[in-house]
């Protein structure tokens, strides 16, 4: 119609800010519209705003960023200060994907699509890694070539190795076959091999009859230890209840780490009055136990819920939740206690 102007240019999402390795880039080098990225081999994390350019749209702005090749979905870019933000990236080729939305609005107010290129370390090339293949080729060759020839000088010697190497293998194997059932703090069992040994246990006790008890054990206020006196402290308590607890029970007995500053504790031949027993000894036990460190002294007391399998039907998880409801039972009724599950521990 007569006396309109010309129409608004479309809303334009525009990069405003670029660091590259945390180095500026001047305003008039960075991208624009259908524009591209290059970086240098060593130029590995990159930091970028954006800004809509257009004075139409509301305050209500919502932007999104994705790089392709990169990220897996969609990530919220903020909405103060829009940006995207990345560091140690791969050599390789990307796009990153830009989106802003207004509330009640279908679909985005604009777009931004940038191609980044980044170019690849000299030994990461394709020819440095076949050259690298050569080399090793050529090195495995001589290598056996060398033994080979070995062998047929030294046959005995070689044996002897292999029996050697055998030996230090199954080692080896035994070691990581430990710290893979082993909690590293306390040296007890981890969860996961508990829960192993205890369903083997409960099978046992189910086809022979045999009772079975569980204790979970919950060191009291720990999480003010490590508020007071730090992480160390903390840990210095768990391995000092380690220590007492794998000092009171038999060979036969499992004792891990469950989770925390929780353990548990599996007694095979053991009725509920025999595993009341056990737990009182060990809240004693606990009671009196002091952990020093850097010429600071503390000391822990521990609440213990206490169950005994109900044969033949029970599940191991059953058993658990009862022991823990017993435990939950002791902490409720002050700590330092002792709770079985079908009530509380006479005296």
């Amino acid at each position: 119609m007569e006396g309109e102007g010309p129409p608004p240019p479309a809303a334009d999402l525009r990069i405003t800010d670029m660091e590259i390795n945390h180095q500026s880039v001047p305003p008039g080098q960075l991208p624009g519209p259908n524009g591209k990225l290059s970086l240098a081999d060593a130029q590995r994390t990159l930091s970028l705003s954006f800004s809509l350019l257009d004075y139409r749209a509301g305050g209500d702005l919502r932007y999104r960023h994705r790089l392709e090749g990169f990220d897996q979905g969609w990530l919220d870019s903020g909405t103060r200060a829009p940006g995207a933000s990345y560091t140690n990236l791969p050599a390789g080729q990307y796009v990153l994907k830009a989106e802003v939305y207004q509330a009640g609005q279908e679909g985005p107010l604009a777009t931004l699509s940038l191609p980044i290129l980044i170019e690849p370390f000299w030994y990461e090339t394709l020819w440095a890694r076949l050259g690298g293949l050569v080399l090793a080729l050529l090195a495995v060759a001589g290598i056996v070539q060398a033994r080979t020839s070995a062998l047929h000088r030294q046959r005995r010697r070689l044996e002897a190795e292999v029996a050697d190497r055998t030996r230090d293998l199954l080692t080896a194997n035994a070691r990581l076959d430990m710290l893979a059932s082993t909690d590293p703090l306390t040296g007890l069992l981890n969860r996961r091999r508990f829960m192993e040994l205890a369903a083997a246990e409960q099978l046992r006790a189910g086809r022979h009859q045999r009772p079975l008890s569980l204790l979970l054990i919950d060191l009291d206020h720990f999480k003010r230890v490590n508020d007071e006196y730090g992480h160390r402290m903390g840990d210095a308590v768990l391995r000092t209840a380690a220590t007492v607890l794998s000092g009171a029970i038999r060979g036969s007995d499992l004792a891990a780490r469950f989770g925390g500053e929780e353990l548990v504790l599996l007694l095979p031949e053991t009725d509920l009055t025999g595993a009341a027993g056990m737990a009182e000894r060990l809240r004693q036990a606990f009671a009196t136990a002091t952990t020093s460190l850097d010429g600071i002294e503390v000391r822990v007391t521990a609440s213990l819920g206490v169950a005994a399998w109900r044969a033949p039907g029970e599940s191991l998880d059953n058993l658990l939740h009862r022991a823990d409801q017993a435990l939950y039972a002791a902490k409720h009724a002050g700590r330092d206690k002792v709770m079985v599950a079908a009530g509380a521990m006479p005296g």
